[in-house]
């Protein structure tokens, strides 16, 4: 566990509700992981000669992916290949889950959030 922003002597990170126990999934703290992840993404996404951001889904994937493979090697959970395997069958059953409720939400909205150009479009 690391210590806390101030132990640290990070910036002051905002105002949040006090975080639930470790034991229980706290919904508030993955909110703001996600959207202080998608932050950062866009940030580090922005070409300053035309001052737009370039998501490039194959890099990003990629480095979300290391990122949890990292944190999940810190964990008791993936002690073994058979327990590493069970969390890759769930990561992969949640991925599923959540893509299709993205792509319905999409549908039922009209898109993305934010335009997308695909590189075939890019012509």
């Amino acid at each position: 566990m690391l210590r806390s922003s101030t132990q640290a002597g990070w910036d002051n990170l905002g105002d949040h509700p006090a975080m639930k126990p470790v034991s229980e999934f706290d919904d508030d703290y993955c909110r703001r992981i996600q959207s202080a992840c998608l932050k950062a993404i866009l940030e580090a996404s922005i070409d300053p000669a035309t001052n737009t951001a370039t998501l490039r889904n194959g890099e990003i994937s990629k480095a979300l992916l290391r990122i949890s493979a990292m944190l999940m090697a810190t964990s008791k959970e993936a002690s073994s290949p058979t327990q590493i395997r069970h969390l890759a069958e769930t990561y992969a059953k949640d991925f599923r889950q959540l893509v299709t409720a993205n792509r319905a939400s999409m549908d039922k909205d009209g898109g993305p959030p934010f335009p997308v150009l695909h590189q075939d479009e890019l012509h």
